[in-house]
């Protein structure tokens, strides 16, 4: 091979591991970002709830009066500022036609217009709803009531 044609083809080597290299490097800087970023942050429902109570049946209303839906998967609620929770099982939710059914059998979001009904095992003086999401838990109602009376 003439000494021309060596040169051309040693510097065209030159630029494809150049390019090779390049190309090396920007994968892992990729690979980097995405395994060493954090995740985007999680969204936590903003709503508005109304509630009251019933101290003769033990029973609170939580009224959604506006602001994103809450699904019964995402939603931890205690009374009395009880460490039990509240069984999902023993929530009714009011539907559009003004029929009451179980919230974990009706797959039925609570959302603007809907009335959670929670039963209490003593007379309910407060209330907190949770969002509990895949990474974190969030306070979204926490209110206590006065007793009758005053």
């Amino acid at each position: 091979m003439p000494e021309r044609e060596r040169e051309e083809h040693a510097v065209s080597e030159l630029i494809g591991a150049i390019l090779l290299v390049g190309l090396v490097i920007t994968a892992m800087a990729i690979v980097a970002v995405l395994l060493l970023s954090n995740p985007p942050p999680e969204e936590v429902p903003q709503l508005n709830i109304l509630a009251s109570r019933n101290e003769t049946s033990k029973q609170f209303f939580l009224y959604h009066n506006g602001g994103d839906a809450m699904r019964i998967e995402n939603t931890i609620i205690r009374i009395n500022n009880d460490s039990i929770l509240i069984s999902n099982q023993a929530i009714n939710i009011t539907n559009e036609d003004g029929s009451v059914t179980p919230w974990a059998s009706s797959n039925n979001p609570w959302t603007v217009g809907k009335t959670l009904l929670v039963p209490s095992s003593s007379t309910p003086q407060s209330i907190t709803v949770i969002y509990q999401g895949p990474t974190s838990q969030n306070l979204i109602l926490a209110t206590s009531f006065v007793p009758s009376g005053l």
